[in-house]
């Protein structure tokens, strides 16, 4: 188990939904596969459950119905991808969802030189933290990476058939920045070298859901 502890409202309604019914909460292993329907998903962080740093803590998995791919990040940043890219585990996908909002934080050069998306989804809402980050869509516009942005379309559906995924709308291929200040992060120092005013706002998130048919 973890004795990380998360101060927020819906951390604390889970874990009272969780002991409500009875119920332990489970850490998957890395490496762990499980069924989904006529697909399935193997656990790829985090290594190592920390008691401090939450967004490293994220759960990510690689989704696989038969011929298509997902990779979901959750929060997970540069420390956790670095991970990911040293196990050896296989990271290639079709579709990405970009970690932590498409922050300047995640979606690291070597991250995406491995997972080597066809598209990637942004979940993110109105917000004055910058997400997503001009940096993160310029990594994305110079790869030629197809997006889709909650902030700009909504609901995002993917229906993966196993032999190709089709989308309840078009790539919006608006590679702008989110509407807070721009931020620049440095990789290698893991810190900012351009600071913006108080983040004192949530980011508001829209579902990206896949659904697997076939």
């Amino acid at each position: 188990g973890s004795d990380y502890v998360h101060e927020s409202k819906l951390y604390s309604s889970f874990m009272d939904a969780v002991s409500a019914k009875g119920l332990e909460v489970q850490y998957p292993a890395v490496g762990t596969m499980y069924v989904l329907g006529d697909a399935e998903f193997e656990v790829l962080a985090p290594q190592t459950v920390s008691s401090t740093d939450g967004n490293n803590n994220s759960v990510v998995i690689r989704l696989i119905n038969d011929e298509d791919s997902f990779l979901f990040t959750g929060d997970a940043e540069y420390a956790s991808e670095k991970e990911m890219c040293a196990s050896g585990m296989d990271l290639n996908c079709d579709v990405l969802v970009l970690g932590h909002h498409g922050s300047a934080t995640s979606t690291s050069w070597d991250f995406l030189a491995q997972t080597v998306p066809t598209w990637a989804v942004i979940s993110c809402g109105a917000n004055n933290y910058g997400h997503p980050n001009a940096e993160t869509m310029e990594k994305m516009e110079s790869m030629d990476i197809e997006i889709f942005r909650t902030d700009l379309q909504g609901t995002i559906v993917a229906d993966s058939s196993g032999a190709g995924i089709t989308w309840n709308t078009q790539p919006c291929q608006d590679y702008s920045s989110g509407d807070g200040e721009y931020r620049s992060y440095d990789e290698e120092e893991q810190k900012y070298s351009a600071q913006s005013g108080d983040e004192n706002a949530q980011s508001g998130n829209q579902a990206a859901e896949p659904s697997a048919s076939g």
